[in-house]
């Protein structure tokens, strides 16, 4: 489905553009040059897996619906929910543990990521976590995110590719 046009991006970016935007916020990590072996080995995989689907007019796997609620997300509760349901595996200080990714600190995702918007992980959060039973109200999904969007991460700082 690329190049499409990206909100975040103002412009239409490649498949490249979209991995390297996935690599610098949401693993926090560095981009890959457009030409290397690994950048193209992941686009080939990519089309590989989609193959079936080029002709699709929609995914329904992409995007996450925001969630339907009156309710203020209240980061105070959202801590306590935190410590009841989701430390035990992304750790007291949301520093993950093995196999779990971490939620804040040095080695999270940035704050660049959409991870770290209130709609797009409380959407995450509810209809995922706890992982294989998702067992959170949309109420305290929009907490435990409002509770964890405000937990010090890296700041996302744009490289260019070389």
């Amino acid at each position: 489905m690329y190049p499409k046009y990206s909100k975040r991006d103002k412009k239409q970016i490649s498949l490249q553009d979209r991995l390297n935007n996935c690599f610098q916020r949401s693993l926090n990590g560095k981009p890959l040059p457009k030409d290397s072996f690994e950048m193209e080995a992941l686009v080939a995989y990519l089309n590989w897996i989609s193959h079936e689907l080029s002709n699709a007019e929609t995914l329904p796997w992409l995007g996450l619906d925001n969630l339907a609620v009156k309710h203020e997300a209240d980061a105070k509760n959202g801590e306590t929910v935190y410590k009841q349901q989701c430390a035990i595996c992304h750790g007291g200080n949301g520093e993950g543990t093995e196999g779990v990714p971490p939620l804040w600190g040095d080695n999270s995702y940035n704050d660049g990521a959409g991870m770290n918007t209130l709609n797009m992980l409380s959407s995450f959060v509810w209809q995922n976590m706890p992982y294989g039973q998702p067992v959170l109200t949309k109420e305290e999904a929009l907490d435990v995110a409002a509770y964890v969007i405000t937990r010090p991460r890296p700041h996302f700082t744009p490289q260019l590719v070389k």
